[in-house]
Formats: structure tokens, sequence, C-alpha cells
């Protein structure tokens, strides 16, 4: 455990000296390209058959590769997949702590995109393919960085999420949900966003699609009710209450506004009508319910928050223009 927690300070550590070393020479926007916000060059997006887009998918140029396989998604649509698969494996291998492979990681969404089983399934060998590759501690604690598997891996298991349904997709999500590396390297596996919490989010999602809870207020009371199943655990709960919790909280927030917002009110007047014990103090009821109140107003806020930030660049490429 000593040794775990060692290594995963060193590693953030180096993150974080990568961040201050390298930030200066990225290109400006290059972290909205590695979450896939950006919008495809005009001469790349007037381009309408595969001849016209050959020289912009072999371009030496990271950013220019990246819009190409989005224009060829939109131009091609499910005939892409094969393409696509082929172009990933002959992009380069990213070694090391800095830099994102941005060409894989946009060919992962653009098969997403596409939503048929055919990519469904390129999906699915890509992630058992990843999962296989990415780099475990050694018995001394040593560990060589590997950014593809690092990286793509979590945007292959995302995309996933909306095949939770699918019985292999929810196996191999559930694989590596429970696996001993998200267990005992979990500060490497299952930070904010990463392999572990994307994995327990398909495996709770299919989990409840299998037990028939799919209205979104019946799918929100489920989840909060395990988040606070997980809290009455206490340390049990330690080693993956945590990355639990968090996957819980992320579908939490796919729901709609209005859901949540019906709820928190919902709780509100319960709150409100549940008497007090013979001391006056809240009663164990009241104090889950106002626990569950504080986890919607949170999510509420956060999904506000976001909902500013994309008005707000909406405006500068409106600006831009």
């Amino acid at each position: 455990m000593k040794n775990t927690l060692i290594l995963s300070i060193v590693i953030t550590s180096l993150l974080m000296m990568t961040v201050n070393v390298y930030g200066g020479m990225y290109p400006r926007g290059y972290f909205k390209w590695v979450k896939g916000e950006f919008d495809i060059p005009d001469e790349i997006k007037k381009v309408t058959n595969m001849s016209e887009l050959q020289p912009f998918q072999d371009s030496k140029s990271e950013f220019t590769r990246m819009a190409a396989v989005r224009r060829l998604g939109e131009i091609e649509g499910p005939k892409a997949v094969n393409e696509l698969v082929k172009r990933l494996e002959r992009e380069p291998v990213y070694r090391g702590i800095e830099g994102f492979p941005l060409v894989k990681l946009e060919i992962v969404r653009t098969l997403g995109r596409i939503d048929t089983e055919q990519a469904k399934s390129a999906l699915l060998d890509l992630l058992r393919g990843y999962w296989k590759k990415i780099p475990r501690p050694n018995d001394k604690g040593g560990i060589v960085p590997d950014r593809d598997s690092e990286t793509v891996t979590p945007v292959v298991i995302e995309v996933l999420y909306k095949w939770s349904s699918d019985k292999e997709v929810f196996e191999m999500a559930k694989t590596i949900a429970e696996s001993e590396d998200v267990k005992k390297y979990s500060l490497i596996f299952a930070g904010p966003e990463s392999i572990g919490q994307r994995a327990w989010e398909i495996h709770l999602k299919g989990e409840m699609i299998n037990k028939g809870i799919i209205e979104e207020k019946e799918s929100a009371k489920y989840l909060l009710e395990y988040i606070e199943d997980i809290g009455k655990k206490g340390i049990d709960s330690v080693q993956l209450g945590p990355l639990k919790t968090a996957a819980a909280g992320a579908i939490l927030k796919k729901h709609s506004d209005s859901t949540l917002s019906s709820m928190v009110s919902e709780f509100e007047d319960q709150f409100k009508n549940e008497p007090r014990d013979s001391n006056g103090s809240l009663t164990e009821r009241q104090n889950i319910l106002r626990r569950k109140i504080g986890i919607l107003k949170k999510i509420l806020k956060e999904k506000q928050v976001q909902e500013q930030k994309k008005a707000k660049i909406q405006e500068e490429k409106s600006a831009d223009r």
C-alpha cells in the first residue's frame, strides 16, 4: 500500500511538471482538442469524397489528421468503420508522459458517433486490446508510462456507455471495474473520469437496466440510495467506495435538470413534513434527505456552470467569425 501511494504521488508530480514544462509548447486550443472540442477547418469541411480527403489524412499535422478523421466519419458514415480502425493502427504510439494521441481519441469518438453494431464491436475490440497493454506497477513499484493506453482507454469506455445494456460491453466493463488492478492501484486507475470510474459507470448502468430501472426519476432515486449505502459502510468502502460514488454521480449528471430539480423539491417537502425527534434533533430520515438534497443541488450547480462555459465558448466562436 505504501509503495502504491508513493508511486501515485510520483506519477502525479511528473504529470504536473509536464503541464508546467510543456504547457507553453502546445498550440492554442490543444487541450480543447484533447476533449474533442473543435470545428473542422473550412478547407476540410468542403471535402466531399475520399480522394480529396486523402492529403489531409496523410498530413504531418496531428490536428489536420484529427479533423480529417471527423470528416471521414461524416462523409462515409457506417462505411468508415474499417478505415477508422486501420487509421488508428497506423498512428504513432505515444510514450512518456507528455502529449496526447489526438487522432486516436478522435477516431474513438467518431466510431461512437457512427453508432452501429460494427462500430460497437470495433470499440469493444479496442478496449480489450488496450486493457491488456496498460502498464501495471511491477513488484518493485516501477511503471513505464504509456500515453496511448492510459488516455485512450477511458475515452473508449466513455463512448461505450451508450451500449451499457449490451452483454459483451457490460461484461467487459465489469471485468475492469472489479479487477485487482483497480482495487490495488486505485490512485492510478481510479481517478476522476479514469478507467476505473468509467468502467463502474457502465457496470452500474448495466445493473440498473438488468433490474428494469430505466425511467429517469426511478433511476435517480436508485443512485442516491446506492451512494447512501456506500456511506453507511464507512471504512469497509474505502477501497472502491469513492470510485463507485463518483460513477453514480456521473450517471446522475446525465439526468435532466427538470427531473433533478423536481426531486429536490420533493425531498425538501418530505424534510419539512418530517417531525423532529423528542430531543428536537433531526431524525435519521431527515439527515438522509438532507444528504440527498445536497448531492442533487451540487450536481445541478455543476451542470449550470458547464452550460455557462458552453455558452461562453459559443459567444467567442461567434465573435471570431
